[in-house]
């Protein structure tokens, strides 16, 4: 609330930007501060002066009253600059609260779209999570482990295709899986210089989670990435995402700056998709803030 006019800070315009709202709001809190001073320091000066007027001028109270009033003056200004400056980095501070919750509503927003198009596209086959949603699996890593090359791979895919004949899984989608993973370690190894790749298994389901701390996928290229056939920010990434898809039952991702985690599921009987909440979504709320 500002001290001057009891008011709060003014609502924020439809439209307007907020770069603009930061900086209005700073100036006109800095010009409050500045008009305050002025008018509690001329009223001090202007009723301290008619005081001294009212004493003789050989009395010797004029230079104790004179000190009185310089020292009074000090101390009534310097705690009224205290409590306007205090004041004043108040505002400052809500308003830049109230930026970094718009930018965070606004890119929760946007990632929420791209969700949502991504989902709605596949037929619900891919599901893109908010970061960190993915580090809890339903079921304990059966086999977990570092790969940092293409030798490397080659040993991971054998143990997933071990891992998936084991669960159940026919040989043909054991093999689709296999080869859906291999684009994910791929794509791990190329942006990331490597990843960390598990093996999970439930009831009716395998999961495969590749995890990366490269770049991430930023969220206006997602759509390009994971739906346009062989397109990549790099080159020779083969089909990528698009090949994920077509050959797993369940395509979940999520990425951002601190990496990307790409997790495939293959279930047992083609079509017997275990259930969204599987791996549910964590997106954490801006209100919060």
């Amino acid at each position: 609330m500002d001290v001057t006019t009891g008011k709060g800070p003014a609502p924020v315009a439809e439209g307007e930007p907020l770069q603009t709202l930061q900086a209005s709001t700073a100036y006109r809190s800095a010009l409050l501060v500045a008009l305050g001073y002025v008018v509690v320091a001329t009223v001090w000066i202007f009723l301290s002066d008619l005081v001294l007027l009212t004493i003789p001028s050989d009395s010797s109270w004029v230079l104790f009253v004179s000190l009185l009033k310089g020292w009074s003056f000090v101390l009534v200004t310097g705690g009224l600059l205290y409590v306007l400056l205090r004041q004043h980095a108040r505002r400052i501070l809500d308003a830049e609260r109230a930026y970094r919750i718009a930018v965070e509503r606004a890119e929760q927003q946007k990632r929420l779209f791209f969700q949502n198009t991504i989902t709605a596209i596949t037929e619900g086959k891919m599901l893109v999570r908010s970061p960190g949603a993915l580090a809890a699996m339903p079921t304990p890593p059966q086999m977990e482990e570092d790969v940092v090359s293409a030798a490397q791979a080659s040993g991971v895919r054998e143990k997933i295709r071990e891992a998936a004949l084991a669960a159940g899984i026919r040989d043909e989608r054991a093999a689709d899986l296999v080869v859906a993973a291999g684009e994910a370690i791929t794509n791990a190894i190329k942006h990331a210089n490597g990843g960390r790749v598990s093996v999970h298994v439930g009831a009716d389901c395998v999961w495969v989670r590749v995890t990366d701390h490269g770049p991430g996928i930023a969220d206006l290229m997602l759509p390009r990435v994971v739906l346009e056939r062989g397109y990549s920010t790099k080159p020779s990434l083969g089909m990528g995402y698009t090949l994920m898809l077509a050959l797993s039952d369940r395509l979940y991702l999520t990425t951002g700056p601190t990496g990307t985690t790409v997790v495939l599921e293959m279930c047992r009987r083609e079509g017997k998709a275990a259930t969204v909440a599987a791996i549910p979504d964590r997106t954490p709320l801006v209100d919060a803030l």
